[in-house]
């Protein structure tokens, strides 16, 4: 499958995905989102909590800026944690603040 997606997609890089590459991928992402190193190992399965906490230096790469967006409506603020952002807070105005890495 890999394969014929590197073929269609005319992307020979794609042949040097490998299964782990995207569990690492995943964990790293799931990390980011839920910050909770616990509860993401409790989601992937690992036995011991240094295995998950492996992956934390990934996420010490981020350069420390950040996507920020606002909105006031509840619609758009689903689209957003649906694209990976976080909640930070909701002002007094009722605008909800929320931060993605770069």
């Amino acid at each position: 499958m890999r394969n014929r997606l590197a073929e269609k997609l005319k992307d020979p890089t794609i042949k040097a995905i490998r299964l782990y590459d995207l569990r690492h991928y995943y964990i790293t992402k799931q990390l980011r989102k839920i910050q909770n190193a616990e509860f993401v190992r409790q989601i992937v399965g690992h036995k011991n909590l240094n295995t998950t906490q492996k992956y934390f230096h990934l996420l010490a790469n981020t350069n420390g800026e950040w996507i920020v967006e606002e909105t006031s409506d509840t619609n758009r603020a689903k689209q957003l944690l649906a694209q990976d952002f976080i909640f930070v807070t909701k002002a007094p105005d009722g605008t909800m603040l929320f931060k993605k890495a770069k």
